[in-house]
């Protein structure tokens, strides 16, 4: 809460500056009005002069609001609309110097900020160059030297307005860019959650139905348990998709330990646990806890061991079997833990040979 505010009072500030420093340039009318009340009363055309810049002055202090509103904001689309109102802008400059003359060259310089702002980009861009352009060539070809300064101010305000406009697009494609990844990053999360969730549930599954139809004819009431167990199982994992898809899902490092010990009895694995729970780091122990789910699954699935061997440290974690070894071939599961492991800044170690498989989570 105190951040969303904090951003806000710096939004709102940022703001009022870039309100101060756009609408501070109104002070340049006051040469056109100066001419038009020159020798006392102002004449038709004066007077047609004068409400032509109090036009443009609105025209110019709206434009700036309507930009300035959001100090983050980038026009992404060419509209016609602004088209006109940079067009309607230009013809009240011109008018204004056959009204008055020279004395109206300073209205030019406020097009700059309003073409950069208000078109797109690289259209902006053009204009405002274009602007700063003629601003710069009429003195010359007009052989009114004394305008030259307005043409250097008018190119100094096109820097500024073209640098802001840059920089703030970089952000906000650094800013989109960052929310892509985040979406990938989140879309990625939940694969290698569900992936290990599914697969270290399905195997349960898989060996608890084995035994199942294996009892089935023998002792049909250990069938039936063992059918609920499965039963059991399934709803759990239908239970952990759920919450996993939710982000809610945290694995316990002590649950995992005891789910490890009763899917190694029941695959015929004789299981040693070196350690507990409590050894760990608590900010390791969901971390450890995943590595531990995908390790065991690995081994009920693929290795055929007959013993595994479970060291419990309080910055690491090992599992050693002493099946058929590591092929040297990661799944999705192993390629998912290494992520996890890597972005909590830890290392994911396989090593493999014919005395079997050792995995270790070292942080």
């Amino acid at each position: 809460m105190l951040e969303n505010r904090d951003q806000g009072a710096t939004v709102e500030h940022r703001r009022a500056i870039a309100y101060a420093m756009s609408l501070v340039w109104l002070l340049f009318l006051a040469f056109p009005l100066v001419t038009a009340f020159q020798g006392g009363l102002p004449t038709l055309a004066g007077a047609l002069s004068i409400l032509l810049t109090l036009a443009f002055a609105a025209l110019y202090a709206a434009s700036m609001i309507r930009h300035f509103r959001d100090p983050d904001r980038i026009t992404e689309s060419l509209s016609w609309h602004s088209v006109a109102f940079i067009a309607l802008l230009i013809a009240i400059c011109v008018a204004q110097m056959f009204l008055i003359g020279t004395d109206a060259f300073s209205l030019a310089v406020f097009v700059v900020p309003v073409s950069v702002f208000l078109l797109p980009p690289r259209p902006g861009y053009i204009a405002g160059a274009c602007v700063v352009i003629a601003i710069l060539a009429y003195p010359v070809y007009a052989r009114e030297f004394w305008l030259l300064p307005f043409g250097i101010i008018a190119s100094g305000v096109f820097l500024g307005c073209t640098g802001s406009v840059f920089f703030t697009k970089a952000a906000l494609d650094d800013s989109r860019v960052a929310s892509q990844e985040a979406v990938l990053d989140e879309r990625e999360r939940v694969a290698r959650d569900i992936h290990d969730v599914l697969g270290h549930t399905l195997t349960a599954i898989a060996l608890k139905s084995e035994l199942a139809e294996r009892l089935v004819d023998k002792d049909s009431a250990a069938a039936k348990r063992e059918i609920a167990l499965i039963t059991q199982l399934s709803r759990e994992g239908i239970a952990d998709v759920r919450s996993t898809v939710l982000g809610l899902r945290v694995r316990q490092l002590g649950a995992e330990l005891e789910q490890a010990r009763t899917v190694a009895r029941e695959a015929g694995i004789e299981l040693a646990v070196r350690g507990d729970a409590t050894d760990v780091d608590p900010q390791y122990r969901t971390l450890f806890a995943w590595g531990l789910r995908e390790a065991m699954t690995n081994i009920v699935r693929h290795s055929h061991a007959k013993k595994a061997v479970i060291t419990i440290l309080p910055r690491s974690i090992d599992i050693e079997d002493d099946g058929v070894g590591f092929s040297g071939t990661s799944g999705n599961g192993l390629r998912g833990l290494r992520e996890r492991v890597e972005g909590a800044g830890g290392t994911l170690t396989l090593t493999g040979g014919k005395d079997g498989t050792t995995v270790q989570v070292r942080m």
